[in-house]
């Protein structure tokens, strides 16, 4: 049985991180958790505020979405609109295939 899981978190910067649109001092730091057969995976959906592509409302529905399709063993959809998403999800895949979840090659 499959089970796909999204754990949020915020990180907070010991110091501000400056980018070409203003600074910031915290990020949020979705974390997907991938489990089969009593093996994890995990992978991060590194959104940039203001700075990533897939920084938009639509973000959490697309990546329940995601997960839900993983979970239902669909074919998933073309991620090329939503890199921090398919960041996240590649990365939790190679997770789970291997023998360490936080060792992907």
């Amino acid at each position: 049985m499959k089970k796909a899981t999204l754990h949020k978190h915020t990180l907070i910067f010991r110091e501000p991180g400056g980018t070409s649109r203003g600074i910031l001092t915290s990020k949020p730091c979705p974390i997907i958790e991938l489990n089969e057969s009593g093996k994890k995976g995990f992978g991060e959906v590194s959104l940039l505020p203001g700075l990533s592509n897939d920084d938009n409302p639509e973000i959490d529905s697309k990546i329940s979405q995601i997960l839900s399709d993983w979970e239902s063993e669909k074919d998933l959809p073309d991620l090329s609109r939503w890199p921090s998403l398919r960041f996240g999800m590649e990365t939790a895949l190679l997770s789970l295939k291997s023998n360490d979840p936080h060792l992907l090659f």
